[in-house]
C-alpha cells in the first residue's frame, strides 16, 4: 500500500450506481478500481454528472463557456458535469488521478489546472479516439490542436487500449513518444465465462450490441432484413424499426443499466453469433463486445478496422472472423458461410474462449496497469 498517498479515478456518468448495486457486475469498465483502490491509503470517485443534474447558475454560466469551446475546437467539452467545488476538494491534495476516458480530461482541465497550483499530481489518461480527430476548418484544427497539446502537457501518461491508435499518437506528437503506453483492455473472464456450457444446438440467432458513434446502425437493420429466416436480436439505444419477425430490438446503454451484466451474458449464451459491423476508424471499436461474447462461447463477426486493437492475438478464421469488405453483400455472404457452418462455430468457440483467458482477462490488466502508474 502506498502510505499517505491517495488516488482518484474519474468516471462517466453511472458507474457509482453500478458500484451500489450489490448485482453481481462485470468489472471491466471500472479500469482496474477494485484493485488499484487497495493499493492506497486513500482512493476516491469523481462522476461526471447527469446533465439533467445541473440546476445552478454556476453550471449555466459553464454551460455557455462549453458551448464557446465546442464551437471553436469541436471538443466535446462539458465542464458543467463535472466542474464543482465538492470535486475541487477531492482533487486539491490527491497524489495521482486516472481520467478513464480522454472525454474526461478534456471537460476537467480548467479545474485540474487550477488543482495543480495547490500541489503536484501525476496524471494518466485511457485514450479512446483524442487522438484520431477530424476537425475541418484550419481556424478549427489550430484551437483543436492547441486544446489538445495542452492536455498533453498537464498528462503523465496515455494509456492506449489499442495499438493503431497509439501509433498515431506517436506520430503527431513524436517528442512526447514516452508519455504512450500500450495497454490491452482486458474483460472479467470469471464473470463472462461463469456458466453451465449450451449446446450449440439449443443456440439460435445473431446478436448485436452497441451504442457508440463507430456502429453502423443502418447497415446492421437492412443485413437483418435480407436475412428473413435468422432471429436477430440488437442491444441498443441507437436502433428503431418497425416490427419484423427476425428482429428484436432490446433497449440497452451500459451507464443507465437498463440491463444487468447477467441479462447481457444471457443474451451471449443464447445466441448463435455476435456480429459488429462498424466505421472505419482507429479506435478500437467493438473491443468489450469482441471479448465478452468470444469469452462466452460465441463467435465474432466483426469489421476489419484500422484500430483493430491487437492483431497478433487473433487469427481469421481460428478465433474470430474478420470482414474486410464494407458492403450489405459481403456480411450476408460471411453469416451464411457461418451461421450454418457448427464445426467452424465450434472451433471458433473453442479458440476464442482460450485467447481471452489467457491474453486477456483482468488479472493481467490489473498487473500492467500498477506497473503503469507505478505504485
Amino acid at each position: 500500500m502506498s502510505k499517505n498517498k491517495n488516488i482518484v479515478y474519474v468516471f462517466g456518468f453511472g458507474r457509482k450506481n453500478r458500484l451500489n448495486n450489490k448485482e453481481n457486475t462485470a468489472k471491466e469498465f471500472f479500469y482496474g478500481w477494485h484493485y488499484i483502490k487497495n493499493k492506497f491509503e486513500n482512493s476516491a470517485i469523481i462522476e461526471m454528472k447527469h446533465p439533467d443534474e445541473n440546476n445552478f447558475l454556476f453550471q449555466n454560466i459553464l454551460n455557455y463557456l462549453d458551448k464557446v469551446l465546442r464551437k471553436m475546437t469541436r471538443l466535446p467539452i462539458y465542464t458543467k458535469d463535472i466542474i464543482n467545488f465538492a470535486n475541487f476538494r477531492l482533487l486539491k491534495d490527491c497524489q495521482k488521478i486516472l481520467f478513464t476516458t480522454d472525454l474526461l480530461i478534456i471537460s476537467f482541465l480548467p479545474l485540474l489546472l487550477i488543482s495543480k497550483i495547490f500541489s503536484k499530481k501525476e496524471v494518466y489518461v485511457i485514450v479512446m479516439g483524442l487522438f484520431g480527430r477530424e476537425s475541418g476548418s484550419k481556424t478549427i484544427n489550430f484551437f483543436q490542436n492547441l486544446y489538445i497539446k495542452l492536455v498533453v502537457s498537464q498528462t503523465d501518461r496515455f494509456i492506449f487500449l489499442g495499438k493503431p491508435e497509439k501509433i498515431n499518437a506517436v506520430e503527431k506528437f513524436p517528442n512526447m513518444h514516452k508519455k504512450f503506453t500500450f495497454l490491452p483492455f482486458s474483460i472479467d473472464y470469471d464473470f463472462w465465462n461463469n456458466f453451465e456450457d449450451i449446446s450449440y444446438e439449443k443456440r439460435d440467432g445473431i446478436l448485436f450490441i452497441g451504442n457508440d458513434g463507430k456502429r453502423e446502425y443502418d447497415k446492421v437493420v437492412e443485413i437483418a432484413k435480407r436475412l428473413p429466416d435468422i432471429n436477430f436480436t440488437f442491444i441498443s439505444s441507437n436502433i428503431n424499426v418497425s416490427e419484423l419477425k427476425n428482429i428484436n430490438v432490446v433497449k440497452g446503454n451500459w451507464n443507465n443499466n437498463y440491463l444487468s451484466d447477467e441479462q447481457i451474458r444471457d443474451y451471449y449464451l443464447a445466441s448463435k453469433i455476435t456480429f459488429l459491423p462498424i466505421k472505419n476508424s482507429l479506435q478500437p471499436s467493438g473491443q468489450s463486445v469482441t471479448l465478452q461474447s468470444l469469452a462466452c462461447g460465441t463467435p465474432v463477426i466483426i469489421s476489419h478496422t484500422d484500430g483493430f486493437w491487437d492483431e497478433s492475438y487473433f487469427q481469421n478464421n481460428k478465433n474470430i472472423i474478420f470482414n474486410y469488405e464494407e458492403s450489405v453483400d459481403s456480411w450476408i455472404s460471411l453469416i451464411n458461410k457461418t451461421y450454418y457452418n457448427d464445426d467452424l462455430i465450434k472451433e471458433i468457440s473453442k479458440n476464442g474462449k482460450a485467447t481471452i483467458k489467457k491474453q486477456y482477462n483482468l488479472d493481467m490488466f490489473h498487473k500492467n496497469l500498477e506497473n503503469i502508474i507505478g505504485i
